[in-house]
């Protein structure tokens, strides 16, 4: 049971959390290229991104996922450590720390 990716294809989206949640559970996303999804999924690293409204594109991106479960685990793990490594809130207070540790130094 459960879920083999996320297809995402909104054509106005900011970044949107169920992607980030996707990818922290180990879901590859299939999203489009003009919005804020474009943000978060890594181009043929965590996910496919396709052109806003191009059924044939997103399609074709579904079918290669659904024949390959090899390349949904490699995006998968890819996407669970890029919101371990950039969007979890201990990642995140630690860049803002660096910053302000920067800015004060400056």
């Amino acid at each position: 049971g459960g879920l083999d990716l996320l297809i995402s294809p909104s054509r106005h989206e900011g970044m949107g959390r169920v992607n980030l949640e996707a990818m922290a559970a180990g879901l590859p996303v299939i999203g489009t290229a003009a919005t804020g999804i474009a943000e978060v999924v890594r181009a043929d690293e965590t996910g496919f991104l396709v052109p806003p409204g191009d059924a044939g594109a997103l399609a074709a991106r579904i079918v290669q996922l659904a024949r390959d479960p090899g390349l949904r685990r490699r995006m998968g793990q890819a996407g669970r450590a890029c919101v371990a490594e950039h969007h979890e809130a201990a990642a995140c207070h630690d860049a803002v720390l660096r910053e302000i540790r920067a800015l004060v130094r400056a």
